[in-house]
C-alpha cells in the first residue's frame, strides 16, 4: 500500500519521533464518528470541542426534551444489580486523545486534510506538537507524516485514532527558526495579553512558553507571531515609535535585522529594539531607539 502523505505541517519543529502515541481501536460507527467530528469540528475554525451530555444513565437520561439517544462521556448505571456502576463510553476515550496531549492554551497548526486519515494538529505552549489522526475505513492505512525535511510512516489500523507527539527545531525542508527571543533580564518579548489584534503592543514579560512568546524568524527578514509581524507604529522613525504586531504587509516597518552585537535594528530606521526605561519588569513595552549597546538593547534570537 502506498503511504498516504499526512501533514507538512506549518511552523517548526524536528521530527524527534515521538512514537509514544497513544491508539484507540474503535467499534463500528457511530462509535467511529466521535472521533472523526472531534477532528473535523476542531478542523472547522473551533476554539473548543463541547461535548454535551457529561454524564448519563444506561437509558441515554434523564433529560428535558432534546437528544433521547445522546451518549456522554460516562454512563452511571440507574437501579438495577450495578446501581451507580460508572461506565467509560467511547466518547470519553476519544476526548481523552485530544486532553491527554492537547494542553490549556494549544493552538491549532496548520496540516494536509486528508479525506481517507482525517487529522489535526496543535503546538502547545511548551512548544511541543501534537497530530491527532483518525482512519474511519474499514482497512488499515500507511500515512506518512512530514516535519520539515523528516518524515515518518505509520501504519494505522481501521477505524482507529493515534495520537502522535514531538518536539524540538525543525530540521531540513527549508524550515526557518522558531522559539523566544529574550533580552534584559532574561525576559520574553511577549504580545500584550496574548492578542493578535493589529496595534497590540509588543512588551517583555516572564517567560511562559506560551504562543505569544514563540516568534518565527522568516525568510523575509519579518519576526512573526501569532500569525501577524513584529511592525514598528506608522513606519514612524523617531526616537521613542512604539513596537507593536500588524497584520504582515511587506512594508519596511516590518524589518528586522540581528546583528553580531546582538542588537535587533529595523533598516528603514537605523535604529534599534529598544526596552522602554531600560527596566525588565514585567508588562515594560518596547520601541525603537538609537541604538546605544545598552543592556536593554541586547537580544537572543532562535536560530
Amino acid at each position: 500500500m502506498s503511504p498516504t502523505t499526512l501533514p507538512r505541517l506549518t511552523g517548526r519543529a524536528v521530527l524527534a519521533l515521538c512514537l509514544a502515541a497513544g491508539t484507540l481501536a474503535l467499534a463500528p460507527p457511530p462509535a467511529a464518528q466521535a472521533a472523526g467530528e472531534t477532528v473535523n469540528v476542531s478542523r472547522n475554525w473551533s476554539r473548543s470541542v463541547v461535548k454535551w451530555s457529561l454524564a448519563v444513565n444506561q437509558y441515554m437520561g434523564p433529560h428535558n426534551g432534546g437528544c433521547g439517544t445522546c451518549t456522554g462521556l460516562i454512563t452511571v448505571q440507574e437501579g438495577g444489580a450495578r446501581a451507580g456502576q460508572v461506565d467509560y463510553t467511547i466518547e470519553y476515550y476519544t476526548t481523552g486523545h485530544l486532553t491527554k496531549f492537547v494542553r490549556p492554551g494549544a493552538l491549532r497548526i496548520d496540516s494536509t486534510a486528508n479525506g481517507t486519515v482525517q487529522n489535526v494538529a496543535y503546538r502547545n505552549p511548551d512548544g511541543s506538537k501534537a497530530l491527532l489522526a483518525h482512519n474511519g475505513g474499514t482497512s488499515a492505512q500507511s500515512v506518512k507524516v512530514v516535519w520539515g525535511g523528516q518524515s515518518f510512516t505509520y501504519t494505522l489500523p481501521a477505524r482507529t485514532t493515534a495520537t502522535f507527539t514531538w518536539s524540538g527545531s525543525q530540521s531540513g525542508g527549508g524550515g526557518t527558526p522558531t522559539g523566544p527571543i529574550t533580552g534584559i533580564g532574561g525576559k520574553c518579548l511577549d504580545v500584550t495579553d496574548n492578542s493578535s489584534t493589529d496595534g497590540t503592543p509588543a512588551q517583555i514579560w516572564s517567560c511562559t512558553g506560551g504562543a505569544n512568546q514563540q516568534w518565527t524568524r522568516a525568510a523575509d527578514g519579518t519576526l512573526r507571531s501569532l500569525g501577524k509581524c513584529l511592525d514598528v507604529a506608522g513606519g514612524g522613525t523617531a526616537d521613542g515609535t512604539r513596537v507593536q504586531l500588524w497584520t504582515c504587509n511587506g512594508s519596511a516597518a516590518q524589518q528586522w535585522t540581528w546583528t553580531a552585537g546582538r542588537d535587533l535594528v529595523n533598516p528603514q530606521a537605523n535604529k534599534c529594539l529598544d526596552v522602554t526605561g531600560n527596566t525588565s519588569a514585567d508588562g515594560t513595552k518596547t520601541q525603537i531607539w538609537s541604538c546605544t549597546g545598552g543592556a536593554n538593547q541586547k537580544w537572543t534570537l532562535p536560530s
